[in-house]
């Protein structure tokens, strides 16, 4: 947290794990703090490379508020599918989000992989205006 403050001008943050920060672990006071503080930081892209838990993805959107790319590596298709949907959710019930692309990064990233998460999609009615595409090893979700 102190290297947020320390250096203001970072708008790209890589991270391996957030593990020392659970969303239970700070008190009230604490979460305000950081809600007061942080929002000056510019970081507009996160590449997450080991992420153990939802609440590390709540603690990043506390510490992180002018997030427009996040980047998640994951290890199997069926973790994309779940944290799109749970992402998807989140914005739908936040009217002031500014994150417009997901980018899942998965081994052996194939198209059929595109089609589950686009039925994954409507069946959750998690629809809105977005474009979805395969590249590499990635899955990009942008939207507007």
């Amino acid at each position: 947290m102190e290297i947020l403050r320390l250096l203001p001008g970072v708008t790209t943050l890589k991270i391996y794990s957030l593990s020392v920060l659970q969303q239970g672990d700070l008190s009230d006071d604490e979460i305000e703090f950081l809600c007061i503080l942080l929002p000056k930081n510019q970081i507009k892209k996160i590449c997450f490379d080991h992420m153990k838990n939802m609440n590390e993805l709540y603690m990043l959107s506390l510490i992180c508020s002018h997030v427009n790319h996040l980047q998640i590596k994951c290890i199997k298709y069926m973790h994309t599918e779940l944290l799109t949907g749970l992402i998807l959710t989140q914005i739908k019930s936040v009217s002031n989000s500014l994150l417009r692309l997901l980018c899942f990064s998965i081994p052996k990233a194939h198209d059929e992989m595109i089609e589950k998460l686009e039925k994954m999609i409507d069946r959750e009615n998690l629809r809105f205006d977005f474009t979805i595409k395969h590249v590499m090893d990635k899955i990009y979700l942008q939207w507007k």
